[in-house]
C-alpha cells in the first residue's frame, strides 16, 4: 500500500489508468502515519488516481493520515474516474490539522 501511495505522489505520478490493483489479504496500518494515495491529483485524470481498486472483500485497518493544510486525507486524496470496490476500512481515524481549511476530508477518499 506504501508502495502505491508514493508512485501516485511522485513528480510524474502513475494513475493507474486501466489498471486493476487487487488486494490480496487485510492489512493493518497500526503504527503507521498515512499519506493518501492521489494526495493532490486535481481530480484530474493525468494525475489522480484512476484505475480499480478491487479489496476483494478485505479489510484496511486502523487507517491514521498525516495532518497537513496542504493535503487531502483518507485511503485515497483524490480520485477521476477510478473504481474501488469490495473494501473495508476499520477503526479509520481522520485527523485534521489545526489550521486547514480544506473541506476534501473523509476515510475513504477527501
Amino acid at each position: 500500500m506504501a508502495g502505491l501511495s508514493e508512485l501516485t505522489n511522485q513528480q510524474n505520478p502513475v494513475t493507474f489508468t486501466g489498471k486493476t490493483i487487487l488486494l490480496a489479504t487485510d492489512i493493518d496500518l497500526a503504527g503507521h502515519d498515512w499519506t493518501a494515495i492521489s494526495q493532490d491529483g486535481m481530480n484530474s485524470v493525468s494525475t489522480s488516481f484512476s484505475g480499480t481498486f478491487d479489496g476483494q472483500g478485505h479489510v484496511i485497518h486502523n487507517l491514521k493520515n498525516v495532518p497537513s493544510t496542504e493535503h487531502r486525507y483518507g485511503l485515497f486524496g483524490t480520485v477521476h474516474t477510478a473504481t474501488i470496490r469490495n473494501l473495508g476500512l476499520e477503526a479509520a481515524m481522520v485527523i485534521e490539522s489545526e489550521n486547514n481549511t480544506r473541506l476534501e476530508i473523509g476515510p475513504l477518499v477527501s
